[in-house]
């Protein structure tokens, strides 16, 4: 990459920063230099590079797309990562959601059902000296059980609802981040879970809008004609 076109993408990161997450109530210091310290450009498609910035969600074709920087950032500081935490990261795609979270915890699983997608991400990080991440292919809807309990969980795009699995490999006192929509004619939800006595309690935070993610669509419905 040349010079030119570094230095564009930094300004384009500090822009991001500061017109469009701190703005938007991001406040958690530790989350803003992670961000800051990771090139989006870099973890997605290269199509897709110049709009890396954008407020927007980004569409990778095939269902799939990464969350506009304003909503996952706020969802992952309502997550309150501990520096000893075990985090799932489901539906990670190229990394971007992995890397920023690999500077606020312990450890990161990214979890993704698209294995081209996290043998890229495993490059990246490596290529980056990121050594406390692990990526996982398998079914997002079922998490990764073998590697948990884990103390956070990020889901990457909306849900109708919370999928049995992924709750369970929530440790007591951990917590969920990811939007609500129960179907296509509701509001979104950015909403966190707490599990709290073996049960998960649900504070919504802000309305928000970003497509479903891949298997936690809403339950399609039979109507049978007479």
């Amino acid at each position: 990459m040349t010079k030119q076109a570094k230095d564009f993408y930094k300004t384009a990161r500090k822009n991001m920063i500061d017109s469009q997450i701190r703005p938007n109530k991001v406040i958690d210091q530790a989350l803003l230099d992670a961000v800051a310290r990771i090139p989006r450009e870099a973890f997605v498609p290269e199509a897709l590079s110049n709009l890396a910035y954008g407020d927007e969600d980004l569409m990778f074709g095939n269902g799939r797309s990464l969350m506009e920087p304003t909503t996952f950032c706020r969802l992952v500081q309502a997550a309150e990562i501990q520096k000893t935490d075990v985090v799932l990261d489901v539906g990670c795609l190229m990394g971007y959601s992995s890397a920023v979270l690999s500077f606020l915890c312990d450890t990161v699983i990214g979890l993704d059902q698209n294995p081209t997608y996290l043998t890229y991400a495993e490059n990246l990080l490596y290529n980056n000296d990121t050594c406390n991440t692990v990526f996982i292919t398998g079914d997002m809807t079922e998490g990764a059980p073998r590697h948990g309990p884990y103390d956070v969980i990020v889901i990457n795009g909306t849900v109708a609802q919370m999928p049995g699995m992924i709750a369970g490999q929530l440790r007591e006192g951990g917590r969920i981040v990811c939007v609500v929509r129960e179907n296509e004619n509701t509001v979104g939800q950015a909403t966190v879970f707490y599990k709290r006595a073996g049960k998960l309690t649900a504070k919504a935070l802000f309305d928000a809008w970003t497509p479903y993610l891949n298997g936690f669509e809403p339950a399609k419905k039979f109507v049978f004609s007479a």
